[in-house]
């Protein structure tokens, strides 16, 4: 009896906590959803993705000389591929590519909204860019000569939706001699 019980209310619990994932639905289920979950303790997936990524980072360098000014061809660093089922549950390469957008991610918000604090935001553009250029120049080590600027530029496209254009979002200079 008490077996049954349970089960029945967790069976309960869950299915409440699915209906109010659904995006759809009419507005009364919505209320009645919202008032439950103000009173039950009903999970919020939310918290683990608030807003979840919907574009596809790809990263991009090339060596410009300082003697002549020649520059290469923009390159895409490319992520090592790892076992595929190991891979499904923990990609270390993949996590070490999101840190990297996410100081992207940083970088823009710092320097985007603090132009009157330039004082305040230099250090902090100063490290984000060296982390990201020592990030590649240790992955393209035989590309890389001394006395040349590494240009990085961060393009981000829509993934598989092919009418849309990629955005070049974020582009710098960093003199690899320092």
């Amino acid at each position: 009896m008490i077996r049954n019980t349970v089960s029945w209310i967790l069976g309960g619990w869950f299915i409440l906590s699915l209906l109010g994932q659904h995006p759809g639905g009419n507005h009364r289920n919505r209320t009645l959803l919202y008032h439950l979950s103000s009173t039950i303790f009903m999970p919020n997936w939310s918290f683990f993705a608030p807003n979840p990524g919907v574009h596809d980072d790809h990263l991009f360098y090339r060596f410009v000389s300082k003697m002549n000014g020649n520059t290469s061809e923009w390159r895409e660093l490319q992520v090592p591929e790892e076992n595929k089922y190991i891979a499904m549950f923990y990609s270390r390469k993949s996590r070490e590519l999101k840190g990297i957008i996410d100081i992207f991610s940083t970088l823009e918000y710092v320097e985007g909204g603090n132009k009157q604090q330039s004082k305040a935001v230099a250090p902090v553009t100063a490290a984000g860019r060296r982390a990201i250029a020592n990030f590649i120049l240790k992955r393209v080590e035989s590309e890389h000569c001394p006395d040349a600027t590494l240009e990085v530029l961060l393009v981000r496209s829509t993934g598989y939706e092919e009418n849309m254009d990629p955005i070049y979002h974020y582009r710098f200079s960093f003199d690899t001699a320092r």
